[in-house]
């Protein structure tokens, strides 16, 4: 799980992480620069900051799944936890 502040820090971890693509290696990448640019375009998140994880369980075709969880799921989750019994 990953916190992903902006852009930058989205593209630096999607390039590292998900592609397994580091700066070194983009000279000899099977994608050009304008095919990465593309596809990290595409899979960014809706808005800034989130947290970010790799479905595993859920993988989609060739891969795994991305997820984000965004600010305000994360308000609902805190409110959930907050009004939970835990003496049940």
């Amino acid at each position: 799980m990953k916190l992903l502040t902006d852009m930058h820090a989205y593209e630096q971890w999607f390039l590292k992480e998900y592609l397994k693509v580091s700066h070194k290696s983009l000279s000899t990448s099977l994608f050009t620069y304008e095919e990465l640019k593309s596809v990290v375009a595409e899979s960014a998140p809706c808005t800034f900051p989130c947290l970010a994880f790799f479905d595993r369980h859920n993988p989609v075709f060739g891969g795994t799944n991305l997820r984000y969880v965004y600010k305000n799921e994360l308000r609902l989750i805190q409110e959930l936890l907050q009004n939970c019994d835990l003496s049940a």
